[in-house]
């Protein structure tokens, strides 16, 4: 939220805003999504802590900086909890953009086969087409985007957590090229084609799909969706595992997953095998 305010000085050297502030900020958080305006409550909550002498968090004002310390001080104390809500709330708002996305997609199949006369004005055409483009309502599928926040927290965080856990404890090699050559490796050939699996079963359990269904959904997307992860993933590892350090590499990983995400959410929900059984 960018608006301008006045702050004062508190005897605890805090930063508190004025009533104006403080009024303004709740108007702007009316139009927020709901999933953003429950990151912004996360935030005041911890929002008491700014670095300690003891490196803890203290008091101070509701600000990126103190989210971030807020966060790390989570990531400290809670590192499974943490990383596997947060592997949640993204990939929940990922489902959400892909599903306003297919929507749109919906929509131009349709004004394609919109029918207009030829012998209509050029402008009549348009507006018949806009009017074709907005018979299809976007509407969220709550039940997908439920089971695709239980993946997050109960599958796709805790096994990156301690996937990184284990990467951080068994590559000692102290050539630092070559132990993120390992890393890359041992990721594209070991994790990938495992959480893809993972992603697809998790998916079936949730949405009651018997085994056949739950086999037929891994052989028609399986195979696809680790080839894709093999060309979205190297080049971001090559970051993740130079530059990004440990305790942090989910959340990047799960920063990039809102693109990844929502391209497996698109592929579960495609129908295929699994309609025709």
């Amino acid at each position: 939220l960018t608006h301008t305010t006045r702050v004062r000085k508190n005897t605890s050297n805090s930063f508190e805003c004025c009533g104006r502030c403080r009024q303004k900020t709740s108007a702007d958080m009316n139009h927020l999504p709901r999933l953003f305006v429950l990151l912004l409550f996360a935030a005041r909550i911890g929002s008491t802590a700014v670095a300690g002498s003891d490196g803890r968090c203290v008091v101070s004002s509701p600000t990126i900086g103190s989210f971030w310390c807020w966060y790390k001080s989570c990531l400290s104390d809670h590192p499974l909890i943490t990383k596997s809500l947060t592997s949640s709330i993204i990939m929940t708002t990922s489902d959400a953009i892909c599903q306003q996305l297919e929507c749109k997609l919906k929509e131009q199949k349709q004004h394609d086969r919109h029918q207009i006369p030829l012998d209509e004005s050029i402008g009549s055409r348009i507006i018949g087409a806009r009017r074709s483009m907005r018979d299809i309502p976007f509407s969220l599928d709550k039940q997908r985007s439920w089971h695709v926040a239980i993946t997050g927290a109960t599958m796709s965080g805790p096994i990156s957590h301690f996937w990184y856990g284990i990467l951080q404890r068994t590559v000692t090699v102290h050539h630092k090229g070559l132990k993120v050559a390992i890393c890359m490796v041992l990721d594209a050939l070991l994790f990938s084609p495992v959480a893809v699996a993972a992603y697809f079963i998790w998916r079936g359990v949730l949405e009651g799909n018997d085994f056949k269904r739950i086999a037929n959904k891994l052989k028609e997307s399986h195979y696809r969706a680790t080839l894709a992860s093999w060309r979205f993933w190297p080049l971001a590892n090559i970051v993740n595992f130079s530059v990004i350090p440990v305790e942090f590499r989910v959340l990047y990983n799960n920063s990039l997953s809102l693109f990844w995400s929502g391209y497996l959410s698109y592929i579960n929900g495609r129908p295929g095998q699994l309609s025709s059984d």
